[in-house]
């Protein structure tokens, strides 16, 4: 997937911020060399999981498109408080990564809330767990002032990941069946949204994990 795509994707289910806005930051995390540089267009370089983590944070977490790279080299490195949510998610960019990297995260995942008042971030998973990554102890001033938070929901993660599965069959989706089962599975979802309600597609997910294409 390009980052065109993304921000295409992204920007398809929040508008929170203007085309123009996105491009602009994707650009200054292109300059800091924390997504790849390239062609435009049709030769433009394709974004692994860890540079999807990035953009992510880029475009959620800072205020204005010329702190999107500083954003990402503060938010990415925010430790996990507490209870850690799975092995090797020590910080919140691998956290992110492994949700761009493996369906099985992909589908647990209901809800990322990124905090743009001070460096916090939380991961709500579908069974209602919440996992909470975060620097040291903000300073004092900090916390008087309003707390802003950016909100992408489980529809995101899983058209992205349906839609990179499809076009490069990762160890996970093993066959063009398997793709074809994934994307009937989330386009299922997506339907039982639509007519009852998110939290009865979170619950359908959760009753009927994906399982291939068996």
């Amino acid at each position: 997937m390009k980052s065109n795509e993304f921000l295409d994707r992204l920007g398809g289910f929040n508008a929170a911020f203007s085309r123009s806005d996105a491009e602009q930051r994707a650009m200054k995390l292109r300059d800091a060399l924390l997504i790849p540089r390239g062609a435009r267009g049709p030769h433009a370089p394709h974004l692994e999981a860890v540079h999807m983590a990035r953009l992510l944070i880029g475009l959620t977490a800072s205020e204005t498109a010329p702190k999107a790279a500083d954003a990402v080299i503060e938010y990415a490195r925010m430790s996990a408080i507490g209870e850690r949510w799975f092995s090797g998610a020590e910080d919140f960019e691998k956290a992110l990564t492994a949700i761009f990297s493996d369906i099985n995260l992909t589908l647990q995942v209901k809800e990322v809330i990124v905090c743009r008042s001070w460096p916090e971030a939380s991961i709500i998973m579908a069974d209602g767990r919440r996992f909470t990554f975060s620097t040291l102890e903000p300073p004092e001033y900090e916390k008087q002032i309003c707390r802003i938070d950016f909100s992408v929901r489980w529809h995101f993660f899983h058209t992205i990941k349906c839609a990179v599965d499809s076009d490069e069959i990762k160890p996970e989706l093993k066959t063009n069946e398997d793709v074809e089962a994934y994307r009937h599975y989330i386009l299922q979802a997506k339907k039982i949204g639509n007519e009852q309600g998110e939290d009865a597609a979170q619950a359908w997910i959760k009753e009927n994990p994906f399982k291939g294409g068996e």
